[in-house]
Parts: C-alpha cells; structure tokens; sequence
C-alpha cells in the first residue's frame, strides 16, 4: 500500500485518531476503540478491509434481463483523474476512476489502492481527499443526508455524485416493462433536480450546482436528450442527474 494513502486512514468509527499499521500482522488497530481491521491479500494485493456490520451485506439485482434494454443503459462513462489531484472513487463497482477506489464489494478486477468500505463509515481523516466521486451509489444508502455530511466531512475542495434522473421518460418504459434500475433490490431513493437541491441547501452547502445530464453512450438515449432544452418537460429526456459541491 501507498505511504501516502495509509497517512490518511483512520477508524471508520473515530475518524481523528490515528491508526496503527501492523504490516507483520497485516491488521490496522484504532488507538482509541481498539478495533483491528484486517488487510487480506488477493490475486497478489493487499485489500485493508474497513467494512463495519458487513454481515448484512447482500447483493441485490444487478443487471437488466433484456439485452435491449441493456443497450440502453450504454457503456460505462469514463472521468479523467485531475493531475496532481488525490481522488476517491466511493462505490467504484467494475468501473473505478480514482486513485484510491472504494466499495463493499471486491471487484472482479481489483483497482489500484482498493479498500473495502461501507459509504455510511468511511476510514479516512477529515479534509484528507482532494476530489470525491461517488456514480450511481447515492441511491444505495440509507440516509443519504448522513452519506453526504461524511464525505463533504472528508473533501478538501468537491464532491461530485451522479445518480439516476428519477423524471426520466425511460423509467416510465421502465415500469410498464418491469425491469430496469426502479427494480433493483438495492435502490431505496428517487432523485430530482428540485429535490436534491433542497437537500443541499437544507444541509446548509450553497455552494451547490445541481443538474441533469446523459451520460449514457446508446444512441436511443442520446437522441433522447436533445429534447432536454424544452422548458418544463426537458427534465424527461435526460436520464442521469450530477450534483456538485465545492468547499473552495
């Protein structure tokens, strides 16, 4: 592991004290709670495991049963890692874009600077990550208030989180199919422009941008999104929503 990324980690519980690296023991240990948390090796690489309660932890649906719909979904989107910039992928999957990449699943192909960790307990210190980018994970959790309180705890200068665009005129197919990401076992939140703002502003970051965006490569969906510039009825042709908060 990285002496730089192993600076950062903290107890996911006690997040200002300070960990202790036992590497001939391959455990971290929290010089407050005493909590060890292990570091598993894998295909050759070291995973530290932060996971809290992960017993509960149970795969939902993963993927659409129709291949035509799952030619709508489209390809994976790439994001550039800034120059210079420490960013923290948060629910990487099979499509990490970080340097450092987390998720409560191992990945089929492990990313560099892997930790598996819950997104509700995350360990690392206060303003320690440049960037942070969490796609398509917001609707995963629980509480998505308490979600973004830790990680805006954790950024230095911004997060940006992505997530599905509950106004889309495809969720409406969605359904009368039913398939599709409304019936993941796993999503528990529907999201819109209005509403994630008002979440933001009641959390009290102004210094927000909320906005709809296609970040799909099928063209059915991109033919879709030139309509997105109608007033009123644009928010149904654009199938992803992107929240931006900066610190600085």
């Amino acid at each position: 592991m990285d002496n730089e990324i192993i600076s950062i980690l903290s107890c996911p519980i006690h997040r200002s004290d300070e960990l202790i690296y036992r590497k001939d023991e391959n455990f971290f240990i929290c010089t407050r709670c005493n909590r060890k948390y292990k570091v598993s090796t894998l295909n050759g690489i070291e995973i530290p495991d932060f996971l809290i309660d992960s017993g509960n932890l149970n795969r939902g649906h993963r993927g659409l049963n129709s291949k035509f719909l799952s030619s709508i979904q489209g390809k994976p989107f790439q994001r550039r890692i800034e120059d210079k910039k420490l960013v923290l992928d948060l629910g990487c999957g099979e499509n990490p874009r970080g340097n450092i990449n987390v998720d409560c699943y191992i990945p089929n192909k492990i990313p560099c600077n892997f930790i598996l960790a819950n997104a509700e307990y995350l360990p690392f210190k206060d303003n320690s990550i440049d960037i942070i980018i969490s796609n398509f994970s917001i609707e995963h959790v629980i509480n998505p208030a308490i979600f973004i309180q830790n990680i805006y705890k954790i950024a230095k200068e911004k997060i940006e989180i992505v997530t599905d665009n509950s106004e889309w005129l495809g969720d409406v197919f969605f359904r009368l199919y039913g398939d599709g990401r409304i019936f993941h076992d796993e999503h528990y939140y529907k999201w819109s422009v209005e509403y994630f703002r008002n979440l933001l502003n009641k959390l009290g970051y102004k210094n927000n941008k909320v906005y709809l965006l296609n970040l799909s490569t099928s063209l059915i969906v991109e033919i879709l999104s030139v309509f997105g510039k109608i007033p009123r009825l644009g928010n149904l042709f654009y199938r992803d929503l992107k929240a931006e908060i900066r610190k600085r």
